[in-house]
């Protein structure tokens, strides 16, 4: 499998009456094509905004600084509007975080996918738009017959998340970024879009690339995790290296602080502190405060994303010169 996304220090801010908000500082990292990539981290530790700022959705206060991402070797963020508009959709679709309040509630679904193709200049018939729209309704479990004439108002919180990604299927893309697709459902239908964008991975050989603040919700779809932690990656590694051998102290807290209903309760544990505003972020490794390992170039310098000899992933001084 070849890269078909390559994220190289992707920086973005927004702008508030306190200051400047330092969500995204310097995130890089790659995404193999037919892959599934969870972005994983607490709330308000700048996940959303790296999608936000690869796929150049950010809010009116956001600013993307520097950066590249690069799509089959042509940087998004370099594109003109219009060389952007014919990549999105066809290409890169996006359902992003409240997905369910993105659809309008005056507009029937079957207005929302007239609408998506017609933005892109496809010239289908009446006849071959309910056709399109019926098969990729079919894909993600849902009738046709009684979804594509209803309002949002008649669907349940799932139904919507499903039509949202029945749609962003709908010029069947190649990549497809999930931002949150879990968070706002109870735990049955959680399970029940999992399951859906497994077996969507598997039938189309799509690029997934999601984001969540769940861990477990990310073992059980990615092939890979990058972890963040305020506005940082701190370990990107195969899903099953992150779980069976946790590399940075707060990989390895979140791991502690995981509730499973076998687990011996005496040994979960919290992430002791509170995450950092990032507003007014810690110098150095912005773990530090919070961290059992510190020691005194934590608190001045960065640590850089280094590469190990296996492969994996870390921002760590604990594993200087790529030792361990």
């Amino acid at each position: 499998m070849g890269l078909i996304i390559k994220v190289e220090n992707l920086k973005a801010v927004y702008l508030v009456r306190e200051g400047t908000i330092k969500a995204a500082d310097g995130i890089s990292f790659d995404v193999e094509e037919n892959s599934v990539t969870a972005i994983v981290g607490e709330s308000a530790s700048g996940k959303s905004t790296i999608i936000e700022a690869m796929t150049r959705t950010l809010p009116l206060n956001g600013r993307l600084l520097e950066g590249r991402v690069l799509y089959r070797q042509k940087d998004l963020l370099a594109l003109n509007k219009e060389e952007l508009r014919k990549i999105k959709w066809k290409q890169i679709a996006l359902v992003p975080q409240a997905a369910q309040q993105s659809l309008n509630p005056t507009m029937r679904v079957i207005d929302h996918f007239k609408d998506t193709v017609e933005a892109h200049g496809i010239n289908w018939s009446r006849q071959e738009l309910i056709q399109h729209a019926s098969e990729k309704l079919k894909m993600v479990r849902l009738n046709p017959e009684a979804v594509l004439y209803a309002y949002p108002l008649q669907l349940s919180g799932g139904m919507k998340q499903r039509v949202l990604i029945a749609l962003a299927l709908l010029l069947e893309p190649e990549v497809l970024i999930l931002d949150e697709p879990t968070s706002a459902l109870d735990v049955l239908t959680q399970s029940y879009i999992i399951q859906l964008l497994k077996e969507l991975k598997k039938s189309l050989n799509i690029t997934l690339i999601f984001v969540t603040h769940d861990i477990a919700v990310a073992a059980e779809l990615a092939d890979k995790i990058a972890v963040i932690y305020a506005g940082n990656i701190v370990e990107y590694n195969s899903v099953f290296e992150i779980f069976k051998n946790p590399l940075h102290p707060y990989t390895k807290g979140l791991m502690s602080s995981i509730m499973a209903i076998n687990a011996d309760m005496s040994k979960i544990k919290p992430i002791p502190g509170d995450p950092p505003s990032l507003l007014t972020p810690p110098s150095g490794c912005r773990f530090h405060p919070r961290c059992e390992h510190v020691m005194e170039i934590c608190k001045k310098e960065k640590p850089p994303l280094l590469t190990l000899e296996d492969g994996a992933q870390v921002a760590c001084h604990l594993y200087g010169q790529g030792g361990r």
